[in-house]
């Protein structure tokens, strides 16, 4: 056996050291996430518990997807809007022509798959994965920033990614958990050129969310830029994914493009159609009621013109992030015509990136601490809306 030279080992070592250093950030990040989501969870029992009853029965039972017999009184405040459909689903399948037929299906797979571990109840086999993927995508989304941004500026996105009004989506049973981890993990597996790890990540997002298919545009980038296999290789496993989704829905519903044929059912809809509908957008922007609504929310505008702003700064921070922001933070808005923006808009962490590199330099933290605070209590208050099946996102 050959003994490695000095400077052999010397890499090894810093590999070594390097990895470490990973683990032990994404451990304390990870713990100190798991608090929070403890004290999540306790506001959630005591938004229920202590506030007057406003909850929208008619429109639960108007939304009820599931074939089972309703879920005792508790339970219906965390089986809201999109939740529904999703434990659906992971409970009977899909039904053709049904709506659930519209929702994507590794998410109510992964419901189903640990649904044993808890007696059967699908509902809290959601409530522990998208907490328990979350916690993962978070971290790991904290690690790669640290590494590449420094640890000031990972903290503060960290910070404002758990602040903003969509991220109360990540402790609900939606598949914004499950995507989170999965771009995190196409992330953080790109910039340490781990393929295999990139290209099942960016497969399986394709079967998370129709927003997988917006990794497509960022792989193409860095293909462009780079001419590396890695990215050609991403560029195959994201196409494959659609495939596999496209073969799924066929198998399960006797048409692959099963989404288009019942998108009519929805109050609003994502549609391809929108992205050369330029005027229609124009004018779905300016189209603005008080408060919340389906498409015509202030709020939604609001992060909207946040996003945009924030634009220029991350074309000059990072191309590859430029290329993710568009994705997440942009056709989105053009495809729905700001349907369940401010949802979607909880992903685009490049916006919070900028905006907390911005607040490290020179003394801003009381500036940051009011933004935070805001940005926590218009959370809060969508929260409420939220479990009490009122509309928000």
């Amino acid at each position: 056996m050959s003994i490695p030279n000095d400077d052999v080992a010397g890499s090894i070592a810093h590999a070594g050291e390097g990895e470490r250093d990973y683990l032990r950030s994404f451990a304390n990040a990870a713990l100190w996430l798991t608090v929070w989501k403890i004290v999540y969870a306790l506001l959630i029992v005591l938004l229920i518990l202590l506030l007057p009853d406003i909850y929208n029965a008619g429109g639960f039972y108007g939304n009820f997807h599931r074939t089972a017999v309703p879920s005792p009184p508790l339970a219906r405040y965390f089986e809201t809007w999109d939740a529904q459909p999703y434990l659906a689903i992971s409970e009977s399948g899909y039904r053709q022509r049904s709506q659930v037929d519209a929702f994507y299906p590794l998410w109510p797979l992964f419901i189903r798959a640990l649904s044993p571990l808890t007696g059967g109840n699908h509902l809290v086999s959601a409530l522990v994965l998208t907490n328990v993927f979350s916690v993962l995508g978070l971290a790991l989304l904290f690690c790669y920033l640290q590494k590449e941004f420094g640890r000031a500026a990972a903290e503060k996105t960290l910070a404002l990614v758990l602040a903003v009004p969509g991220a109360l989506f990540f402790n609900v049973p939606y598949s914004e958990s499950l995507f989170l981890l999965l771009s995190a993990a196409i992330l953080f597996s790109v910039r340490e050129r781990r393929g295999a790890a990139a290209g099942a990540a960016s497969l399986l997002s394709v079967l998370t969310r129709p927003t997988g298919l917006f990794w497509i545009p960022f792989f193409l980038l860095e293909f462009a830029r780079n001419r590396r296999k890695l990215e050609a290789g991403l560029l195959l496993a994201t196409v494959a994914g659609f495939g596999i989704y496209l073969a799924t829905m066929w198998v399960m519903t006797g048409n692959p493009f099963v989404q288009l044929a019942v998108a009519n059912m929805f109050t609003g809809t994502h549609s391809l159609r929108n992205f050369v509908d330029l005027r229609g957008f124009v004018e779905s922007f300016g189209n603005v009621h008080p408060f919340f609504s389906f498409t015509d929310s202030p709020f939604d505008r609001l992060a909207f013109l946040w996003c945009l702003a924030a634009l220029p700064f991350i074309y000059k921070l990072d191309r590859m992030l430029f290329s993710y922001a568009i994705s997440m933070g942009i056709l989105p808005a053009v495809a729905g015509h700001f349907m369940s923006y401010l949802r979607f808009s909880a992903l685009d962490f490049p916006v919070m990136l900028v905006t907390a590199i911005a607040f490290t330099k020179g003394r801003k933290t009381p500036a940051f601490a009011i933004l935070v605070g805001g940005l926590l209590m218009l959370q809060v208050l969508m929260l409420i809306r939220h479990i009490n099946f009122v509309w928000v996102a």
